[in-house]
């Protein structure tokens, strides 16, 4: 997971994709990759040099998916 992270990093600082105080939304669908993406910007937010916030943003399209162990995820592994 550190070398994902570290290739997350570098194409952040590379491109200058995040900026001091910027706020990122990540869409979450439940799956590996947003899930992923998820999770390596909440890790990199704690040793970026311009701090910034993510958030997860899920979408109830009403066909009965539970969205509870994303909501746990996030409030206990990333955000805590």
């Amino acid at each position: 997971m550190q070398k994902l992270i570290g290739l997350v990093r570098r194409c952040v600082q590379d491109y200058h994709m995040i900026n001091e105080g910027d706020r990122i939304g990540v869409g979450v669908s439940g799956g590996k990759d947003s899930l992923a993406l998820l999770c390596f910007l909440a890790e990199l937010r704690k040793y970026n040099h311009n701090p910034f916030d993510v958030e997860a943003i899920t979408i109830d399209m009403g066909f009965g998916m539970d969205f509870s162990p994303i909501q746990k995820l996030c409030d206990h592994a990333l955000f805590a």
